[in-house]
Protein backbone atom coordinates (compact mmCIF):
# COMPACT_ATOMS: atom_id res chain seq x y z
CA UNK A 1 0.00 0.00 0.00
CA UNK A 2 2.76 2.45 0.95
CA UNK A 3 4.71 1.66 -2.23
CA UNK A 4 1.66 2.29 -4.39
CA UNK A 5 0.99 5.60 -2.64
CA UNK A 6 4.59 6.67 -3.18
CA UNK A 7 4.27 5.78 -6.84
CA UNK A 8 1.11 7.85 -7.08
CA UNK A 9 2.86 10.82 -5.50
CA UNK A 10 5.74 10.49 -7.92
CA UNK A 11 3.51 10.39 -10.97
CA UNK A 12 1.45 13.29 -9.57
CA UNK A 13 4.34 15.55 -10.54
CA UNK A 14 3.92 14.78 -14.20
CA UNK A 15 0.13 15.00 -13.99
CA UNK A 16 -0.10 18.38 -12.27
CA UNK A 17 2.90 20.10 -13.79
CA UNK A 18 1.40 20.58 -17.27
CA UNK A 19 -1.86 21.70 -15.65
CA UNK A 20 -0.20 24.34 -13.51
CA UNK A 21 2.27 25.58 -16.09
CA UNK A 22 0.04 26.06 -19.09
CA UNK A 23 -2.58 23.35 -19.51
CA UNK A 24 -2.00 23.05 -23.23
CA UNK A 25 -0.20 19.78 -23.76
CA UNK A 26 -2.00 16.86 -25.29
CA UNK A 27 -5.38 16.12 -23.71
CA UNK A 28 -5.45 19.08 -21.29
CA UNK A 29 -5.97 17.71 -17.76
CA UNK A 30 -7.56 20.12 -15.21
CA UNK A 31 -11.07 21.62 -14.36
CA UNK A 32 -13.71 24.08 -13.06
CA UNK A 33 -15.98 24.32 -10.01
CA UNK A 34 -19.65 24.29 -9.16
CA UNK A 35 -20.23 28.05 -9.38
CA UNK A 36 -19.47 28.06 -13.07
CA UNK A 37 -21.94 25.28 -13.65
CA UNK A 38 -24.72 27.05 -11.78
CA UNK A 39 -24.76 30.28 -13.81
CA UNK A 40 -25.28 30.26 -17.62
CA UNK A 41 -23.80 33.74 -17.82
CA UNK A 42 -20.60 32.45 -16.23
CA UNK A 43 -20.36 29.68 -18.84
CA UNK A 44 -20.79 32.23 -21.61
CA UNK A 45 -18.13 34.40 -20.00
CA UNK A 46 -15.46 31.72 -20.07
CA UNK A 47 -16.43 29.43 -22.96
CA UNK A 48 -16.69 30.17 -26.66
CA UNK A 49 -17.42 28.01 -29.67
CA UNK A 50 -13.83 26.77 -29.85
CA UNK A 51 -13.38 25.94 -26.16
CA UNK A 52 -12.31 22.35 -25.59
CA UNK A 53 -11.33 22.29 -21.94
CA UNK A 54 -11.96 24.39 -18.83
CA UNK A 55 -9.74 24.02 -15.80
CA UNK A 56 -10.31 25.32 -12.32
CA UNK A 57 -7.71 25.50 -9.57
CA UNK A 58 -8.96 26.45 -6.11
CA UNK A 59 -5.71 27.93 -4.82
CA UNK A 60 -7.08 28.36 -1.29
CA UNK A 61 -7.62 24.60 -0.91
CA UNK A 62 -5.16 23.12 -3.39
CA UNK A 63 -2.41 21.49 -1.34
CA UNK A 64 0.23 19.03 -2.43
CA UNK A 65 1.58 16.06 -0.47
CA UNK A 66 4.81 16.71 1.38
CA UNK A 67 7.08 14.97 -1.09
CA UNK A 68 10.46 16.04 -2.46
CA UNK A 69 9.47 15.29 -6.06
CA UNK A 70 6.65 17.84 -5.81
CA UNK A 71 8.82 20.76 -4.65
CA UNK A 72 9.03 22.28 -8.19
CA UNK A 73 5.24 22.22 -8.39
CA UNK A 74 4.97 23.83 -4.99
CA UNK A 75 7.17 26.70 -6.19
CA UNK A 76 4.87 27.18 -9.19
CA UNK A 77 1.84 27.30 -6.90
CA UNK A 78 3.57 29.83 -4.67
CA UNK A 79 4.35 32.01 -7.70
CA UNK A 80 0.79 32.01 -8.98
CA UNK A 81 -0.60 32.71 -5.51
CA UNK A 82 1.55 35.83 -5.39
CA UNK A 83 -0.05 36.89 -8.67
CA UNK A 84 -3.71 36.15 -7.97
CA UNK A 85 -3.96 35.40 -4.25
CA UNK A 86 -5.81 32.48 -2.69
CA UNK A 87 -8.67 32.62 -5.16
CA UNK A 88 -9.87 30.26 -7.87
CA UNK A 89 -7.91 30.41 -11.12
CA UNK A 90 -9.89 29.49 -14.23
CA UNK A 91 -8.20 28.40 -17.44
CA UNK A 92 -9.86 27.82 -20.79
CA UNK A 93 -8.13 25.86 -23.54
CA UNK A 94 -9.36 26.65 -27.05
CA UNK A 95 -8.89 25.13 -30.49
CA UNK A 96 -7.94 28.28 -32.46
CA UNK A 97 -10.34 29.23 -35.25
CA UNK A 98 -7.70 31.58 -36.69
CA UNK A 99 -3.89 31.46 -36.37
CA UNK A 100 -3.87 34.51 -34.08
CA UNK A 101 -6.68 33.35 -31.79
CA UNK A 102 -5.99 32.45 -28.19
CA UNK A 103 -5.10 28.88 -27.33
CA UNK A 104 -5.30 29.58 -23.60
CA UNK A 105 -7.28 32.14 -21.61
CA UNK A 106 -6.53 32.63 -17.92
CA UNK A 107 -9.21 34.27 -15.78
CA UNK A 108 -9.16 35.48 -12.19
CA UNK A 109 -11.14 37.84 -9.98
CA UNK A 110 -9.97 41.39 -10.66
CA UNK A 111 -10.02 42.52 -7.04
CA UNK A 112 -7.29 40.10 -5.93
CA UNK A 113 -5.07 40.10 -8.99
CA UNK A 114 -1.59 41.53 -9.47
CA UNK A 115 -1.65 42.00 -13.24
CA UNK A 116 2.09 42.42 -13.73
CA UNK A 117 2.93 39.36 -11.64
CA UNK A 118 0.32 37.27 -13.47
CA UNK A 119 1.78 38.26 -16.84
CA UNK A 120 5.29 37.47 -15.61
CA UNK A 121 4.16 34.07 -14.33
CA UNK A 122 2.59 33.22 -17.68
CA UNK A 123 5.62 34.53 -19.58
CA UNK A 124 7.93 32.39 -17.49
CA UNK A 125 6.08 29.21 -18.32
CA UNK A 126 4.70 30.11 -21.75
CA UNK A 127 7.08 27.87 -23.76
CA UNK A 128 7.49 30.42 -26.53
CA UNK A 129 3.83 31.48 -26.78
CA UNK A 130 2.70 35.09 -26.92
CA UNK A 131 1.16 36.68 -23.82
CA UNK A 132 -1.41 39.46 -24.18
CA UNK A 133 -1.81 42.32 -21.75
CA UNK A 134 -4.36 41.56 -19.00
CA UNK A 135 -7.85 42.87 -19.74
CA UNK A 136 -10.14 43.76 -16.82
CA UNK A 137 -13.86 43.43 -17.55
CA UNK A 138 -15.99 43.90 -14.48
CA UNK A 139 -15.08 41.40 -11.80
CA UNK A 140 -12.94 39.28 -14.16
CA UNK A 141 -9.44 39.87 -15.51
CA UNK A 142 -8.45 37.80 -18.54
CA UNK A 143 -5.02 37.12 -20.02
CA UNK A 144 -4.89 35.57 -23.47
CA UNK A 145 -2.10 33.33 -24.74
CA UNK A 146 -1.60 32.92 -28.49
CA UNK A 147 0.59 30.73 -30.68
CA UNK A 148 1.28 33.51 -33.22
CA UNK A 149 1.78 37.28 -32.91
CA UNK A 150 -0.50 39.81 -34.53
CA UNK A 151 0.63 40.51 -38.09
CA UNK A 152 -1.58 43.53 -38.74
CA UNK A 153 -3.95 45.55 -36.56
CA UNK A 154 -5.38 43.63 -33.67
CA UNK A 155 -8.55 41.69 -34.38
CA UNK A 156 -11.20 40.71 -31.89
CA UNK A 157 -10.23 37.56 -30.00
CA UNK A 158 -13.90 36.66 -29.51
CA UNK A 159 -15.43 34.13 -31.89
CA UNK A 160 -18.89 35.20 -33.03
CA UNK A 161 -21.65 32.97 -31.65
CA UNK A 162 -23.18 33.03 -35.13
CA UNK A 163 -20.05 31.34 -36.49
CA UNK A 164 -19.46 28.85 -33.67
CA UNK A 165 -22.18 28.93 -31.01
CA UNK A 166 -21.35 28.13 -27.40
CA UNK A 167 -22.83 24.76 -26.41
CA UNK A 168 -24.09 25.93 -23.04
CA UNK A 169 -25.98 22.84 -21.81
CA UNK A 170 -23.11 20.31 -22.00
CA UNK A 171 -20.77 22.84 -20.40
CA UNK A 172 -23.21 23.40 -17.54
CA UNK A 173 -23.48 19.66 -16.96
CA UNK A 174 -19.73 19.10 -17.19
CA UNK A 175 -19.02 21.98 -14.81
CA UNK A 176 -21.64 21.07 -12.18
CA UNK A 177 -19.28 19.08 -9.98
CA UNK A 178 -20.91 17.98 -6.70
CA UNK A 179 -17.56 17.04 -5.14
CA UNK A 180 -16.22 20.63 -5.24
CA UNK A 181 -12.67 19.24 -5.54
CA UNK A 182 -9.82 21.80 -5.54
CA UNK A 183 -8.63 20.62 -8.96
CA UNK A 184 -11.35 20.13 -11.55
CA UNK A 185 -11.53 19.59 -15.30
CA UNK A 186 -14.34 19.79 -17.80
CA UNK A 187 -13.82 18.68 -21.39
CA UNK A 188 -16.54 19.23 -24.00
CA UNK A 189 -15.43 18.37 -27.55
CA UNK A 190 -17.31 20.82 -29.81
CA UNK A 191 -19.95 19.14 -31.97
CA UNK A 192 -18.35 20.44 -35.16
CA UNK A 193 -15.09 18.78 -34.12
CA UNK A 194 -16.80 15.44 -33.49
CA UNK A 195 -18.52 15.59 -36.89
CA UNK A 196 -15.28 16.47 -38.66
CA UNK A 197 -13.47 13.65 -36.88
CA UNK A 198 -16.08 11.11 -37.99
CA UNK A 199 -15.87 12.29 -41.60
CA UNK A 200 -12.08 12.50 -41.81
CA UNK A 201 -11.30 9.44 -39.68
CA UNK A 202 -14.21 6.97 -39.80
CA UNK A 203 -11.85 4.29 -38.47
CA UNK A 204 -9.66 4.86 -35.42
CA UNK A 205 -5.90 4.33 -35.77
CA UNK A 206 -4.28 1.45 -33.95
CA UNK A 207 -2.93 3.88 -31.34
CA UNK A 208 -6.55 4.52 -30.27
CA UNK A 209 -7.58 0.88 -30.32
CA UNK A 210 -8.93 0.70 -33.89
CA UNK A 211 -12.57 0.26 -34.88
CA UNK A 212 -15.21 2.89 -35.63
CA UNK A 213 -14.43 6.43 -34.53
CA UNK A 214 -18.02 6.76 -33.30
CA UNK A 215 -17.02 4.91 -30.15
CA UNK A 216 -15.26 8.17 -29.18
CA UNK A 217 -17.23 10.85 -31.02
CA UNK A 218 -20.55 9.55 -29.69
CA UNK A 219 -19.11 7.97 -26.56
CA UNK A 220 -17.61 11.20 -25.19
CA UNK A 221 -20.13 14.04 -25.20
CA UNK A 222 -18.35 15.55 -22.23
CA UNK A 223 -16.21 14.42 -19.33
CA UNK A 224 -15.40 15.69 -15.87
CA UNK A 225 -12.29 14.95 -13.81
CA UNK A 226 -12.25 15.90 -10.13
CA UNK A 227 -9.17 15.47 -8.01
CA UNK A 228 -7.77 16.33 -4.59
CA UNK A 229 -3.95 16.05 -4.61
CA UNK A 230 -3.75 16.13 -0.81
CA UNK A 231 -5.66 12.84 -0.52
CA UNK A 232 -4.72 11.33 -3.90
CA UNK A 233 -8.41 10.73 -4.54
CA UNK A 234 -10.75 11.77 -7.30
CA UNK A 235 -13.27 10.67 -9.89
CA UNK A 236 -13.81 10.63 -13.64
CA UNK A 237 -17.26 10.93 -15.23
CA UNK A 238 -17.90 10.46 -18.96
CA UNK A 239 -21.22 11.29 -20.60
CA UNK A 240 -22.14 9.32 -23.74
CA UNK A 241 -25.06 9.96 -26.09
CA UNK A 242 -26.80 6.68 -25.15
CA UNK A 243 -26.49 3.63 -22.91
CA UNK A 244 -25.35 1.31 -25.76
CA UNK A 245 -22.68 3.83 -26.73
CA UNK A 246 -21.49 4.05 -23.13
CA UNK A 247 -21.23 0.25 -22.99
CA UNK A 248 -19.23 0.21 -26.23
CA UNK A 249 -16.88 2.88 -24.87
CA UNK A 250 -16.35 0.91 -21.65
CA UNK A 251 -15.35 -2.16 -23.69
CA UNK A 252 -13.06 -0.04 -25.86
CA UNK A 253 -11.14 1.62 -23.01
CA UNK A 254 -8.64 -1.27 -22.44
CA UNK A 255 -7.95 -1.48 -26.20
CA UNK A 256 -7.36 2.26 -26.39
CA UNK A 257 -5.08 2.24 -23.37
CA UNK A 258 -2.95 -0.54 -24.82
CA UNK A 259 -2.70 1.34 -28.11
CA UNK A 260 -1.78 4.62 -26.42
CA UNK A 261 0.83 3.02 -24.20
CA UNK A 262 2.41 1.26 -27.18
CA UNK A 263 2.40 4.49 -29.22
CA UNK A 264 3.40 7.04 -26.59
CA UNK A 265 5.10 5.04 -23.89
CA UNK A 266 8.79 4.28 -23.50
CA UNK A 267 10.05 1.50 -25.75
CA UNK A 268 12.79 0.09 -23.54
CA UNK A 269 11.55 0.48 -19.97
CA UNK A 270 9.58 -2.12 -18.05
CA UNK A 271 6.78 0.23 -16.88
CA UNK A 272 5.26 -0.01 -20.38
CA UNK A 273 4.76 -3.77 -20.10
CA UNK A 274 3.48 -3.37 -16.55
CA UNK A 275 0.90 -0.80 -17.57
CA UNK A 276 -0.29 -2.88 -20.52
CA UNK A 277 -0.90 -5.92 -18.34
CA UNK A 278 -2.64 -3.80 -15.70
CA UNK A 279 -4.86 -1.83 -18.10
CA UNK A 280 -7.72 -4.14 -17.17
CA UNK A 281 -7.83 -2.46 -13.76
CA UNK A 282 -9.64 0.45 -15.39
CA UNK A 283 -13.20 -0.85 -15.28
CA UNK A 284 -15.59 2.12 -15.11
CA UNK A 285 -19.07 1.60 -13.72
CA UNK A 286 -21.91 2.23 -16.15
CA UNK A 287 -25.04 4.06 -15.11
CA UNK A 288 -27.31 4.42 -18.13
CA UNK A 289 -25.46 6.72 -20.58
CA UNK A 290 -22.66 7.60 -18.15
CA UNK A 291 -19.39 5.94 -17.19
CA UNK A 292 -17.97 6.58 -13.75
CA UNK A 293 -14.50 5.76 -12.43
CA UNK A 294 -13.75 6.28 -8.75
CA UNK A 295 -10.05 7.01 -8.22
CA UNK A 296 -9.85 5.75 -4.65
CA UNK A 297 -8.56 2.25 -5.34
CA UNK A 298 -4.82 2.80 -5.08
CA UNK A 299 -3.94 0.44 -7.93
CA UNK A 300 -6.40 2.05 -10.34
CA UNK A 301 -5.34 5.53 -9.27
CA UNK A 302 -1.68 4.74 -9.86
CA UNK A 303 -2.50 3.30 -13.28
CA UNK A 304 -4.42 6.44 -14.30
CA UNK A 305 -1.57 8.66 -13.12
CA UNK A 306 0.96 6.57 -14.99
CA UNK A 307 -1.06 6.81 -18.21
CA UNK A 308 -1.45 10.56 -17.84
CA UNK A 309 2.24 10.84 -17.07
CA UNK A 310 3.24 8.99 -20.24
CA UNK A 311 0.84 11.00 -22.38
CA UNK A 312 1.79 14.36 -20.87
CA UNK A 313 5.53 13.76 -21.02
CA UNK A 314 5.56 12.48 -24.58
CA UNK A 315 3.09 15.07 -25.87
CA UNK A 316 4.92 17.88 -24.12
CA UNK A 317 8.25 16.85 -25.62
CA UNK A 318 6.76 16.55 -29.11
CA UNK A 319 5.04 19.94 -28.94
CA UNK A 320 8.18 21.64 -27.66
CA UNK A 321 10.34 19.88 -30.26
CA UNK A 322 8.07 20.83 -33.16
CA UNK A 323 7.89 24.47 -32.10
CA UNK A 324 11.63 24.77 -31.56
CA UNK A 325 12.44 22.93 -34.80
CA UNK A 326 10.30 25.43 -36.73
CA UNK A 327 12.20 28.30 -35.14
CA UNK A 328 15.56 26.76 -35.99
CA UNK A 329 14.50 26.36 -39.62
CA UNK A 330 13.43 30.02 -39.68
CA UNK A 331 16.77 31.14 -38.23
CA UNK A 332 18.74 28.94 -40.62
CA UNK A 333 16.83 30.37 -43.59
CA UNK A 334 17.43 33.92 -42.34
CA UNK A 335 21.16 33.23 -42.06
CA UNK A 336 21.19 31.89 -45.61
CA UNK A 337 19.49 35.07 -46.80
CA UNK A 338 22.17 37.05 -44.96
CA UNK A 339 24.89 35.02 -46.68
CA UNK A 340 23.30 35.66 -50.08
CA UNK A 341 23.43 39.41 -49.40
CA UNK A 342 26.85 39.61 -47.70
CA UNK A 343 28.71 36.62 -49.19
CA UNK A 344 29.57 35.37 -45.71
CA UNK A 345 28.00 34.19 -42.48
CA UNK A 346 27.25 36.91 -39.91
CA UNK A 347 28.90 39.13 -38.95
CA UNK A 348 30.56 40.44 -42.12
CA UNK A 349 33.85 42.35 -42.15
CA UNK A 350 32.15 45.76 -41.96
CA UNK A 351 30.50 44.81 -38.65
CA UNK A 352 33.75 43.69 -36.99
CA UNK A 353 36.15 45.75 -34.92
CA UNK A 354 39.93 45.90 -35.11
CA UNK A 355 40.17 42.60 -33.25
CA UNK A 356 38.04 40.95 -35.93
CA UNK A 357 35.06 40.51 -33.64
CA UNK A 358 31.66 42.12 -33.26
CA UNK A 359 30.23 43.47 -30.04
CA UNK A 360 26.81 42.14 -31.01
CA UNK A 361 25.55 38.63 -31.69
CA UNK A 362 24.76 37.23 -35.12
CA UNK A 363 21.18 37.29 -33.87
CA UNK A 364 21.29 41.09 -34.09
CA UNK A 365 22.94 41.10 -37.51
CA UNK A 366 20.20 38.97 -39.09
CA UNK A 367 17.32 41.04 -37.70
CA UNK A 368 16.39 42.46 -41.14
CA UNK A 369 15.98 38.89 -42.40
CA UNK A 370 13.49 37.90 -39.69
CA UNK A 371 11.29 40.96 -40.30
CA UNK A 372 12.83 43.20 -37.62
CA UNK A 373 14.40 45.99 -39.70
CA UNK A 374 13.16 48.76 -37.40
CA UNK A 375 14.71 47.11 -34.35
CA UNK A 376 17.92 46.53 -36.30
CA UNK A 377 18.19 50.23 -37.13
CA UNK A 378 18.11 51.17 -33.44
CA UNK A 379 21.39 49.41 -32.60
CA UNK A 380 24.77 51.13 -32.52
CA UNK A 381 27.09 48.60 -34.15
CA UNK A 382 30.27 50.35 -33.03
CA UNK A 383 29.30 49.71 -29.41
CA UNK A 384 29.14 46.43 -27.43
CA UNK A 385 25.85 44.72 -26.66
CA UNK A 386 25.83 45.99 -23.06
CA UNK A 387 26.69 49.63 -23.79
CA UNK A 388 24.34 52.20 -22.21
CA UNK A 389 22.54 52.53 -25.55
CA UNK A 390 22.39 48.92 -26.75
CA UNK A 391 21.45 47.43 -23.40
CA UNK A 392 18.15 49.33 -23.56
CA UNK A 393 17.18 47.20 -26.56
CA UNK A 394 17.65 43.90 -24.73
CA UNK A 395 14.00 43.83 -23.64
CA UNK A 396 12.83 43.90 -27.28
CA UNK A 397 13.76 40.29 -28.01
CA UNK A 398 12.00 39.09 -31.19
CA UNK A 399 9.68 36.11 -30.99
CA UNK A 400 12.05 34.16 -33.25
CA UNK A 401 14.54 33.93 -30.37
CA UNK A 402 12.00 33.12 -27.65
CA UNK A 403 12.96 29.81 -26.03
CA UNK A 404 10.67 26.81 -26.24
CA UNK A 405 11.60 24.53 -23.34
CA UNK A 406 9.13 21.93 -22.15
CA UNK A 407 6.68 23.62 -19.80
CA UNK A 408 7.46 21.02 -17.13
CA UNK A 409 11.05 22.27 -17.04
CA UNK A 410 11.95 23.10 -13.44
CA UNK A 411 14.51 25.74 -14.50
CA UNK A 412 12.98 28.84 -16.08
CA UNK A 413 14.79 30.81 -18.77
CA UNK A 414 15.82 34.28 -17.65
CA UNK A 415 13.99 37.18 -19.24
CA UNK A 416 15.31 38.26 -22.66
CA UNK A 417 17.63 35.27 -22.84
CA UNK A 418 17.64 32.79 -25.70
CA UNK A 419 18.51 29.12 -25.94
CA UNK A 420 19.59 29.40 -29.60
CA UNK A 421 23.34 29.86 -29.89
CA UNK A 422 26.18 29.09 -32.27
CA UNK A 423 28.86 26.59 -31.21
CA UNK A 424 32.20 28.36 -30.85
CA UNK A 425 35.55 26.57 -30.91
CA UNK A 426 38.40 25.70 -33.23
CA UNK A 427 37.29 25.68 -36.88
CA UNK A 428 33.64 26.53 -36.20
CA UNK A 429 31.53 28.78 -38.42
CA UNK A 430 31.04 31.33 -35.64
CA UNK A 431 33.60 32.82 -33.27
CA UNK A 432 36.57 33.34 -35.56
CA UNK A 433 38.29 36.62 -36.39
CA UNK A 434 37.47 36.47 -40.10
CA UNK A 435 34.16 36.08 -41.92
CA UNK A 436 33.30 32.58 -43.14
CA UNK A 437 31.84 31.83 -46.57
CA UNK A 438 30.46 28.64 -48.06
CA UNK A 439 33.83 27.90 -49.65
CA UNK A 440 35.38 27.59 -46.18
CA UNK A 441 33.02 24.80 -45.13
CA UNK A 442 34.93 21.99 -46.78
CA UNK A 443 33.33 19.33 -44.57
CA UNK A 444 30.04 20.15 -46.31
CA UNK A 445 27.15 22.31 -45.14
CA UNK A 446 25.04 19.21 -44.46
CA UNK A 447 27.72 17.96 -42.04
CA UNK A 448 28.35 21.19 -40.10
CA UNK A 449 26.23 22.35 -37.16
CA UNK A 450 25.46 26.07 -37.25
CA UNK A 451 23.06 26.54 -34.28
CA UNK A 452 22.41 24.50 -31.14
CA UNK A 453 19.76 24.72 -28.43
CA UNK A 454 21.14 25.35 -24.96
CA UNK A 455 19.65 24.07 -21.72
CA UNK A 456 17.49 26.72 -19.95
CA UNK A 457 20.07 27.33 -17.23
CA UNK A 458 22.69 28.12 -19.87
CA UNK A 459 20.59 30.53 -21.95
CA UNK A 460 22.34 33.78 -22.92
CA UNK A 461 21.21 37.39 -23.50
CA UNK A 462 19.96 37.43 -27.07
CA UNK A 463 22.11 40.42 -28.13
CA UNK A 464 25.31 39.11 -26.52
CA UNK A 465 28.07 37.63 -28.73
CA UNK A 466 28.79 35.13 -25.94
CA UNK A 467 27.43 32.06 -27.85
CA UNK A 468 28.22 28.45 -26.87
CA UNK A 469 31.95 28.02 -26.25
CA UNK A 470 31.93 24.28 -25.79
CA UNK A 471 34.39 21.97 -24.08
CA UNK A 472 35.86 19.56 -26.69
CA UNK A 473 36.03 16.87 -24.00
CA UNK A 474 32.29 17.18 -23.36
CA UNK A 475 30.84 19.24 -26.22
CA UNK A 476 27.19 18.42 -25.49
CA UNK A 477 27.36 19.26 -21.78
CA UNK A 478 25.20 22.40 -21.93
CA UNK A 479 22.79 21.37 -24.68
CA UNK A 480 19.07 20.92 -24.09
CA UNK A 481 17.75 17.37 -24.03
CA UNK A 482 14.19 16.23 -24.75
CA UNK A 483 13.88 12.50 -24.22
CA UNK A 484 17.58 12.06 -24.99
CA UNK A 485 17.43 14.12 -28.19
CA UNK A 486 18.63 17.66 -28.88
CA UNK A 487 17.86 20.01 -31.76
CA UNK A 488 20.46 21.43 -34.12
CA UNK A 489 20.45 23.58 -37.25
CA UNK A 490 22.97 22.73 -39.96
CA UNK A 491 24.69 25.05 -42.41
CA UNK A 492 22.57 23.63 -45.24
CA UNK A 493 19.49 25.15 -43.59
CA UNK A 494 18.06 21.94 -42.13
CA UNK A 495 16.93 21.42 -38.54
CA UNK A 496 17.61 17.97 -37.09
CA UNK A 497 16.98 16.14 -33.87
CA UNK A 498 20.06 14.14 -32.87
CA UNK A 499 20.97 12.02 -29.90
CA UNK A 500 22.61 14.00 -27.17
CA UNK A 501 24.71 10.97 -26.20
CA UNK A 502 26.68 11.02 -29.45
CA UNK A 503 30.37 10.66 -28.61
CA UNK A 504 32.55 13.76 -28.06
CA UNK A 505 34.39 12.85 -31.27
CA UNK A 506 31.12 12.88 -33.23
CA UNK A 507 30.04 16.20 -31.73
CA UNK A 508 33.41 17.80 -32.39
CA UNK A 509 33.36 16.62 -36.00
CA UNK A 510 29.86 18.07 -36.45
CA UNK A 511 30.83 21.43 -34.94
CA UNK A 512 33.93 21.93 -37.10
CA UNK A 513 33.55 23.14 -40.69
CA UNK A 514 36.84 22.00 -42.19
CA UNK A 515 38.34 19.36 -39.93
CA UNK A 516 38.16 16.64 -42.56
CA UNK A 517 36.46 14.17 -40.21
CA UNK A 518 33.78 11.70 -41.21
CA UNK A 519 30.58 12.93 -39.57
CA UNK A 520 28.30 10.17 -38.31
CA UNK A 521 25.79 11.80 -35.98
CA UNK A 522 22.94 9.59 -34.81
Amino acid sequence: MMTTKCNAIATLTSLLRPTLLGIFVATCHGGPSTTLGEEPTAVQTIANGTTMCIVKLDLARLTLPDDESLKPLQRVLDDVRQAVGDQTLTIAVDLPYRPTDNVIRVMAKTRDIQQEQLSQWLQRYSAGLFIEQPIAQGEWTTVGVRAQPWREKKESTQISSRVLPVEIEPWQLALADPTDAPLQVAVVPPSYLRRAFEELAPELPAALGGGSSQVLTQGIQWLRLSYDPSTLKGSLLVQSDSAPTAAALAKHVPLMLRGLIDQWGPKTESPQTTLITRAGLLQPQQQSSQLFLLLENTDATHLVFSLLKLTAQSSEARISTNQSSSKLKQLALSIHNYVDAHNCFPPDAAARGEDGRSGLSWRVHILPYIGEIQLYQQFKFDEPWDSPHNIKLLNQMPAAYAPVPMISESTAVQAFHTMYAAPVGEQTICGGEKPVGYQTITDGTSNTVMIVELAPEHAIPWTSPEEYRYDPKNPAAKLYSRDGQTLTAYADGSARSVRIDNTPEEWNSAFTMNGGEIVNMK
